[in-house]
Protein backbone atom coordinates (compact mmCIF):
# COMPACT_ATOMS: atom_id res chain seq x y z
CA UNK A 1 0.00 0.00 0.00
CA UNK A 2 1.32 3.46 -0.88
CA UNK A 3 0.27 7.07 -0.25
CA UNK A 4 0.97 9.48 -3.14
CA UNK A 5 1.39 13.27 -3.24
CA UNK A 6 1.93 15.04 -6.53
CA UNK A 7 0.67 17.24 -9.35
CA UNK A 8 -2.17 16.55 -11.80
CA UNK A 9 -2.02 18.30 -15.20
CA UNK A 10 -5.05 18.74 -17.47
CA UNK A 11 -5.12 20.27 -20.94
CA UNK A 12 -5.69 24.02 -21.36
CA UNK A 13 -9.51 23.64 -21.35
CA UNK A 14 -9.21 23.52 -17.55
CA UNK A 15 -7.26 26.82 -17.34
CA UNK A 16 -6.83 28.45 -14.79
CA UNK A 17 -7.25 25.29 -12.67
CA UNK A 18 -5.41 22.94 -15.07
CA UNK A 19 -2.59 22.18 -12.60
CA UNK A 20 -3.93 20.64 -9.39
CA UNK A 21 -2.40 19.23 -6.23
CA UNK A 22 -3.13 15.50 -6.17
CA UNK A 23 -3.17 12.90 -3.42
CA UNK A 24 -3.79 9.20 -3.80
CA UNK A 25 -3.71 5.80 -2.25
CA UNK A 26 -2.60 2.73 -4.18
CA UNK A 27 -2.84 -0.92 -3.29
CA UNK A 28 -1.12 -3.57 -5.34
CA UNK A 29 -0.48 -7.27 -5.07
CA UNK A 30 2.20 -9.04 -7.04
CA UNK A 31 3.91 -12.35 -6.51
CA UNK A 32 7.46 -12.34 -7.92
CA UNK A 33 6.86 -15.81 -9.38
CA UNK A 34 3.61 -14.76 -11.15
CA UNK A 35 3.49 -13.14 -14.57
CA UNK A 36 1.16 -10.29 -13.49
CA UNK A 37 -0.28 -8.77 -10.35
CA UNK A 38 -3.20 -6.40 -9.81
CA UNK A 39 -3.62 -2.88 -8.46
CA UNK A 40 -6.38 -0.65 -7.13
CA UNK A 41 -6.00 3.11 -6.76
CA UNK A 42 -7.88 6.25 -5.79
CA UNK A 43 -6.57 9.72 -6.71
CA UNK A 44 -8.16 13.08 -5.90
CA UNK A 45 -7.02 16.54 -6.98
CA UNK A 46 -8.27 20.08 -6.50
CA UNK A 47 -7.37 23.67 -7.19
CA UNK A 48 -9.14 26.88 -6.31
CA UNK A 49 -8.15 30.11 -8.00
CA UNK A 50 -9.41 33.25 -6.22
CA UNK A 51 -9.30 36.95 -6.98
CA UNK A 52 -9.27 36.65 -10.75
CA UNK A 53 -10.05 39.89 -12.59
CA UNK A 54 -12.87 39.12 -15.06
CA UNK A 55 -11.82 41.88 -17.48
CA UNK A 56 -14.03 42.83 -20.40
CA UNK A 57 -15.52 39.37 -21.04
CA UNK A 58 -18.84 40.16 -19.37
CA UNK A 59 -18.40 38.33 -16.08
CA UNK A 60 -18.15 41.57 -14.13
CA UNK A 61 -16.54 44.96 -13.98
CA UNK A 62 -12.75 45.33 -14.23
CA UNK A 63 -11.39 45.18 -10.71
CA UNK A 64 -14.16 42.87 -9.48
CA UNK A 65 -12.92 39.46 -8.43
CA UNK A 66 -14.30 35.99 -9.06
CA UNK A 67 -13.28 32.44 -8.18
CA UNK A 68 -12.89 29.24 -10.22
CA UNK A 69 -12.41 25.84 -8.62
CA UNK A 70 -11.80 22.45 -10.19
CA UNK A 71 -11.92 19.00 -8.62
CA UNK A 72 -11.20 15.60 -10.13
CA UNK A 73 -11.04 12.07 -8.81
CA UNK A 74 -10.49 8.67 -10.33
CA UNK A 75 -10.83 5.14 -9.05
CA UNK A 76 -8.83 2.58 -11.01
CA UNK A 77 -8.42 -1.18 -11.25
CA UNK A 78 -5.81 -2.84 -13.43
CA UNK A 79 -2.96 -5.24 -14.01
CA UNK A 80 0.63 -4.62 -12.97
CA UNK A 81 4.05 -6.03 -13.76
CA UNK A 82 6.97 -5.41 -11.39
CA UNK A 83 10.62 -5.91 -12.35
CA UNK A 84 12.91 -6.17 -9.33
CA UNK A 85 16.66 -5.85 -9.10
CA UNK A 86 18.02 -5.79 -5.55
CA UNK A 87 16.43 -2.81 -3.79
CA UNK A 88 15.12 -1.05 -6.94
CA UNK A 89 11.77 -2.09 -8.40
CA UNK A 90 10.47 -0.87 -11.77
CA UNK A 91 6.79 -1.34 -12.59
CA UNK A 92 4.17 -0.73 -15.25
CA UNK A 93 0.40 -0.95 -14.91
CA UNK A 94 -2.76 -0.33 -16.91
CA UNK A 95 -6.50 -0.79 -16.60
CA UNK A 96 -9.90 0.87 -16.38
CA UNK A 97 -10.76 3.99 -14.40
CA UNK A 98 -13.94 5.65 -13.18
CA UNK A 99 -13.50 9.44 -13.39
CA UNK A 100 -15.46 12.23 -11.67
CA UNK A 101 -14.86 15.92 -12.42
CA UNK A 102 -16.39 19.17 -11.20
CA UNK A 103 -15.88 22.83 -12.12
CA UNK A 104 -17.39 25.78 -10.26
CA UNK A 105 -17.31 29.48 -11.21
CA UNK A 106 -18.32 32.17 -8.70
CA UNK A 107 -18.63 35.47 -10.63
CA UNK A 108 -18.75 38.82 -8.80
CA UNK A 109 -22.27 39.39 -10.13
CA UNK A 110 -24.90 36.84 -10.99
CA UNK A 111 -25.33 33.24 -9.95
CA UNK A 112 -22.71 30.58 -9.34
CA UNK A 113 -22.16 28.25 -12.30
CA UNK A 114 -21.18 24.68 -11.46
CA UNK A 115 -21.12 21.49 -13.43
CA UNK A 116 -20.01 17.91 -12.77
CA UNK A 117 -19.94 14.66 -14.68
CA UNK A 118 -18.52 11.16 -14.46
CA UNK A 119 -17.13 8.80 -17.05
CA UNK A 120 -15.20 5.60 -17.62
CA UNK A 121 -11.72 5.77 -19.10
CA UNK A 122 -8.36 4.03 -19.13
CA UNK A 123 -5.13 4.58 -17.24
CA UNK A 124 -1.52 3.58 -17.68
CA UNK A 125 1.32 4.14 -15.24
CA UNK A 126 4.98 3.48 -14.72
CA UNK A 127 7.37 4.12 -11.90
CA UNK A 128 10.19 3.04 -9.70
CA UNK A 129 10.47 2.44 -5.98
CA UNK A 130 13.20 1.49 -3.58
CA UNK A 131 13.06 -0.62 -0.45
CA UNK A 132 14.36 1.58 2.37
CA UNK A 133 13.72 -0.78 5.26
CA UNK A 134 12.42 -4.29 5.49
CA UNK A 135 8.81 -3.34 4.62
CA UNK A 136 9.07 0.40 3.84
CA UNK A 137 9.39 1.82 0.34
CA UNK A 138 9.80 5.18 -1.39
CA UNK A 139 9.11 5.90 -5.05
CA UNK A 140 8.23 8.04 -8.06
CA UNK A 141 5.13 7.41 -10.18
CA UNK A 142 3.85 8.74 -13.54
CA UNK A 143 0.21 8.07 -14.36
CA UNK A 144 -1.91 8.97 -17.43
CA UNK A 145 -5.71 8.97 -17.51
CA UNK A 146 -7.25 8.98 -21.00
CA UNK A 147 -10.43 8.12 -22.90
CA UNK A 148 -12.71 9.94 -20.45
CA UNK A 149 -15.82 11.77 -21.62
CA UNK A 150 -16.66 14.10 -18.73
CA UNK A 151 -18.88 16.71 -20.41
CA UNK A 152 -18.61 19.95 -18.44
CA UNK A 153 -19.48 23.52 -19.51
CA UNK A 154 -16.21 24.38 -21.26
CA UNK A 155 -14.37 21.10 -20.72
CA UNK A 156 -14.73 17.97 -22.88
CA UNK A 157 -12.92 15.43 -20.72
CA UNK A 158 -10.91 14.75 -17.58
CA UNK A 159 -7.89 13.30 -19.39
CA UNK A 160 -4.83 14.14 -17.34
CA UNK A 161 -1.45 13.04 -16.07
CA UNK A 162 -0.15 12.82 -12.51
CA UNK A 163 3.46 12.86 -11.34
CA UNK A 164 3.79 11.85 -7.70
CA UNK A 165 6.16 10.80 -4.97
CA UNK A 166 4.99 8.07 -2.66
CA UNK A 167 5.72 6.29 0.60
CA UNK A 168 4.52 2.77 1.08
CA UNK A 169 4.47 -0.31 3.20
CA UNK A 170 4.61 -3.87 1.91
CA UNK A 171 2.86 -6.63 3.81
Amino acid sequence: MAVHVGQRKFDDDWDPVDEQTAVGIQFDRHDPSALLGYELGLFVSRKRNKNLDPGPDGLGNPGDDFEISGLASDLSLGLRKTFSKRDAHLYIGAGIAYSYAKIKVDPPQGSTDKDSDDSLGFYARAGVYWSVRRNALFGLDYRVLTGTDNDLDHVDDADSSIVSLFLGYSF
